[in-house]
């Protein structure tokens, strides 16, 4: 288990939004990742969604996550999201701002 967690630490860069089902298919459990967010080692952001405990969210790190984040500049102070009217944004993005 301690390799496991320690591969979430390294693989993953800070701000990375870490969605559940995206661990699952990675091998962590749905009690694995609860077991590391009652050890402090992951921070829930909303449900679904999780961060390592000494991450910040970042806006960079949600629209990796959607494989986005190559339209971002490193230096912007603002960003403006553009969806479709049928598509939802998570409830943990929108809570996250």
């Amino acid at each position: 288990m301690q390799e496991k967690i320690k591969n979430i630490l390294t693989k993953y860069p800070d701000g990375l939004v870490l969605q559940s089902s995206f661990l699952e298919r990675e091998g962590y459990s749905y009690v694995l990742q609860q077991h590391y967010r009652k050890s402090g080692l992951l921070k829930l952001i909303g449900k679904g969604a999780m961060l390592k405990s000494d991450s910040s969210f970042l806006i960079f790190g949600a629209l990796a996550l959607l494989g986005q984040a190559h339209y971002l500049q490193i230096n912007m102070q603002s960003v403006s999201l553009f969806k479709e009217p049928t598509d939802d944004l998570p409830k943990w993005l929108l809570s996250n701002q």
